[in-house]
Parts: structure tokens; sequence; C-alpha cells
């Protein structure tokens, strides 16, 4: 987070933490590439040089496979038919499906991310939103450097703040939007809570700046938040994360170090492995500028021994040749080694990164079905995906009943359809589904909804009077 943020939240009887930013960054840094301990120097003829040291990428590759691992744009969002036309077309809109994975990807090499989901083309009047016919949804992704958790009970972040970057005027401004859960009172003086979200700009020394056509503040009305949290499925040892998750890879930082050093060392047996010839100076001329002329950049085949007898010299004396060993399989093994040790430590199992002799790679699927541990903590991931994208829903549905006047409702049910039987089979799944409906742990519509596809409406009608039974 902008240190000028978090300074403005200080100051403004908010209690942020922000030690843990640097290590966010960290992570960030680790995902676009490379930090400070890929950076080394030489000393040639005692002139220091800046050197860089060869990466494997291994961070931005590790996140984007969890992403395709938890999501797939075969799955599907069922809800009652009052509300499954009107998500399927705002979803739509906002390229959901397709954006969904990329904040996956967030979540796992920054620990955190956050979906906002905001209201633009409205008008402002007498400080109430109005809704026109080019009003519409947008929904925001951030990453956990922008995310400020402001009250977490039991590890859920209830108030949050979210910041970002701007120009106004062409002068850096920064952005604050604060969500947070207070109680309010009806006309009949019964409390109930609701979100109050309030938009403030800041310029660079934290003093506000005030914008028209902006709304300050407002209540939804609504415990139902409009942001949703997607962490990743590992307990987060590092104290000062206040609610905010840990990289996918958090606690793997010296197996990305020790893959990079063995990527490093593999380059540069291959660069300093060249073939090396040594010419006898007599073999050699300078020209006219004083460049040394070597046999074999001339056409030139005549040349005159200078120095040594003619009985001293020898094919052997005049060139030489250096073939240095390449190493090929000792590096090999070297780096799969560092690639099982990073793959465990990031809950891919120990061979996730394998390279077979003939090329080829174990795809993902292949080694779903070899590896149960990748398995257990893929679902884990999936959970948090599915109750991630189930608060994005009912913040659309919330604002579409208050704002839009849509015939919706957000506290109906919604389900998230697993439909290429990626982390479990449908077969499996299905049987799952009949033992907790014998078990009274589910209702026989629920079934038809996940599996059928049908709205939840329709399942209930369809139900009635009807065992459910696999197919």
């Amino acid at each position: 987070m902008y240190s000028e943020i978090i300074k403005y939240l200080q100051n403004n009887n908010y209690k942020p933490y922000q030690d843990y930013y640097s290590t966010i960054d960290l992570w960030i840094k680790l995902w676009k590439g490379k930090t400070d301990f890929h950076k080394y120097k030489v000393v040639y003829d005692d002139v220091e040089y800046d050197k860089e040291m060869y990466s494997l990428g291994m961070p931005k590759r590790i996140a984007e496979d969890w992403a395709s691992i938890c999501w797939s744009e075969k799955d599907k969002i069922a809800s009652s038919s009052t509300n499954q036309k009107y998500l399927e077309k705002e979803l739509e809109k906002l390229k959901f499906y397709k954006n969904l994975s990329i904040g996956i990807e967030k979540s796992a090499y920054s620990g955190t991310c956050a979906a906002i989901l905001r209201v633009k083309n409205a008008t402002l009047l007498k400080n109430e939103l109005k809704v026109n016919k080019f009003t519409e949804f947008d929904l925001v992704w951030v990453n956990a450097s922008q995310i400020t958790p402001l009250r977490v009970e039991h590890g859920k972040i209830i108030d949050c703040a979210f910041g970002s970057e701007i120009r106004i005027q062409d002068k850096k401004a920064y952005y604050i939007e604060i969500h947070e859960l207070v109680k309010r009172k009806d006309a009949k003086y019964e409390e109930y809570e609701s979100y109050r979200i309030k938009n403030i700009y800041i310029d660079e020394k934290g003093n506000e700046i005030q914008k028209d056509n902006v709304l300050k503040e407002y209540y939804t009305n609504s415990n139902i938040p409009l942001f949703s949290i997607l962490t990743t499925p590992v307990d987060n040892p590092i104290k000062e994360a206040n609610g905010l998750g840990i990289a996918i890879y958090g606690n793997a930082i010296d197996q990305i170090y020790a893959v990079d050093i063995a990527f490093h060392n593999f380059v540069m047996d291959f660069y300093l492995g060249g073939k090396k010839m040594m010419y006898n100076k007599n073999l050699t001329y300078r020209d006219k500028n004083g460049k040394v002329i070597y046999p074999d950049d001339v056409s030139k085949q005549q040349f005159q021994i200078v120095g040594d007898p003619m009985e001293n010299v020898n094919e052997k004396s005049l060139i030489t040749e250096y073939n240095p060993d390449l190493r090929v399989e000792d590096n090999t093994n070297g780096l799969q080694f560092f690639l099982d040790l990073l793959s465990f430590k990031c809950g891919l199992g120990t061979k996730y990164y394998r390279f077979n002799g003939d090329g080829s790679i174990v795809t993902a699927t292949q080694y779903l079905g070899e590896r149960a541990d990748l398995t257990i903590n893929a679902k884990k991931y999936r959970e948090n995906v599915d109750e991630f994208v189930k608060n994005i829903c009912r913040g659309i549905l919330l604002l579409g009943r208050l704002l839009f006047k849509e015939n919706v409702n957000e506290k109906d049910n919604i389900e998230v359809v697993n439909t290429d039987g990626f982390l479990i089979s449908e077969e499996d799944l299905k049987q799952q589904y009949l033992n907790e409906i014998a078990a009274g742990l589910r209702q026989p519509y629920e079934y038809r909804v996940k599996f059928f596809g049908e709205d939840e409406e329709t399942a209930k009608k369809m139900i009635d009077g009807v065992e459910t039974k696999e197919v």
C-alpha cells in the first residue's frame, strides 16, 4: 500500500498495519521476474561491472498454474430463476469468467485478491445516486498491495480500504475507497447493520481533494459487502498480516532462489562452454590499425614463422583446442531436484514440473490423477474461489435490486458448478451429493441445480414427487 494512503488512514483514526507490505512487495517482484538477489558484481582488470543472474521465472508460472487448476471457463454459476438471467447478463458484460483467472493469479502471487464492485456513469442528484441508460457495473480487481484491512474478525476482513494511484490535472494523487460495516436505525428505531462506503481523494501531502459528481459517502442498507476477498488456502504465519493471505510461494523463497542459481549455472556452462581456439602468435598478425587478425578471419594461407626455429614448431604448438565439459546431465539433475522441492513447497506435489527425456512435459491433468496431495490442496483453494465468486454475485444482485430496481434477491442460494471434473470426477461428485442428500445435509433439488444446470425454481418443480437418481 502507498505510504501516503497509510499515513492518511493513520491520521483519521484508523490503525492499518504497514510493515507487511514490504513482504508483499518482494512477492510481487518475484512474480514480475527478478529481485536484488539476482544482481551481482564481477571484476575485470580492476574494473567492477554489474551483472544479473538468469532466472527461470517460476513464481509467475506457479501463479498461472494455480489459476488454471482452480478455475475453468467451462464452470458455471447457478441461482434461482429470478436471478439467473440477470446474473448471466451482468457477468458477461464484466467479462467475469476471463478476469476471474487473473484474479486468482493475483491472490496466488500476492497472497490476496479483492474484487470491488462499483457503479459507473450514474447521476448524482441531491447527494444520491440515480441510474440512467448509461449506468453499468464496474468490477475492479486488485492485489494485496492495494488492500488495507481495517477490521478483522476470526480471520475474515469486515472493514477494508482500497487504494490506488491516479492523476488529477496531470498531478499525482491517490484514491481511497473505504468500506465499513456500521450500525444504523430504521424508521422504527430498530437497529440494523449497513455498509458505509467512502470515496476519498488526496494529494501527495495527504490533503483531501474535492471532486464534483462523486458521492463522498453513502450507505447500502445491507450487511452484504460490495467487495469480495480471495486468499490462498494457506494459514499465514506472519503476525502482521491482519487478515491478508500469504503468497502461494511465500514459504518457498529459498527454493525459488535455489532454482534460479541452478538455472543460472546451467546457462553459464553453455555460455562459457564454447570451443576455445588458442593460436600461436606466429599465426597472427596486426593490421595497420593494430588490430590482431587471426588466420580463420581471413583467406590468408601463408604465414611467416618468427622467433622459434622451424624444428621446434609443430601442429600442437601452433593451434590448441579447448573443449569444456558442459555437465548437461549434472545440471539437469540439479535443476530438476530444486524444481521438485519448489513444487512441493507450493502445494503442487514433488513432481509437478517434470520434464521427460523426450522433451515432453507431464500435464496437470495427468499429474492430478497420480498425486493426491495436489488434489487436496486444489480443493481447498477452489473452496475459497467458490466463496469469492458467490460474494461477488451477491453484490451484483444487491445493487441490481437497490439501484436498478431489478426483480432479484441477493439472499437466494448461489451454486458454483465445477463442470469439467478437474479436481474431482463428476461421478464421484454425484455420489457425494447423493450421500449428503441421504444424510439430510443437502436438499434433493440441489442435485439438479449442480448437475443439470437448472435454476433453483425449476429444479424444485422437477424434484417434486420424483426420486433423485444418479444418471
